[in-house]
């Protein structure tokens, strides 16, 4: 079995005790800011791959970073992961989880990619157009791409909204091709 189905298990499992508990909004902050600290701490996701370090040490380590900012219950569960040898696939449990919250609440990711900085109209109207399309509450985040000629790309999980300039001349070099094969 995958790591994206166990993940999947984990994160779900986790879900069914947050709302049977009624601390669905705790968890759900706690998965975000155990997933953001994996994200930006290289150190903390090698030490918790690594067969060196002692299962007893990598707890302190997690205990030390988040028994006074989570849940008990998140802590809890952080503690269970590592139990049962599976503390290398905290950041994809945590990943998920917040992915199934945002289904929940109707959310989905939007990584906008655009050769320069959009200002606030931009970006409002770019948010309204992809709840339009998407029919779910959007948060987008943004990122530069120098390889852009001018417009932008929209990545929403799987698919790909390309309003770019390149696309465009792509789209009409291959119109052109194919009036000249006819």
């Amino acid at each position: 079995m995958g790591f994206l189905n166990i993940s999947n298990r984990y994160a779900k499992a986790l879900l069914e005790i947050a709302k049977e508990k009624n601390i669905f909004d705790a968890v759900s902050n706690d998965m975000k800011l155990i997933l953001n600290t994996l994200k930006e701490s290289k150190e903390l996701k090698i030490a918790l791959k690594s067969p060196i370090i002692k299962e007893s040490d990598k707890l302190n380590i997690l205990k030390e970073i988040f028994s006074s900012k989570v849940s008990l219950e998140s802590m809890q569960f952080v503690e269970f992961v590592l139990e049962k040898n599976r503390i290398e696939i905290l950041s994809d449990i945590s990943r998920r989880f917040v992915e199934l919250v945002d289904e929940i609440q109707g959310f989905v990711e939007v990584e906008v990619a655009s050769i320069d900085l959009l200002d606030n109209n931009q970006k409002e109207l770019l948010k309204n157009k992809l709840e339009s399309i998407t029919h779910k509450k959007v948060r987008l985040s943004y990122k530069i791409d120098r390889n852009l000629i001018g417009g932008f790309t929209a990545r929403v999980k799987d698919k790909v909204f390309d309003a770019s300039v390149k696309h465009q001349l792509e789209n009409l070099r291959k119109s052109f091709l194919q009036e000249h094969l006819n």
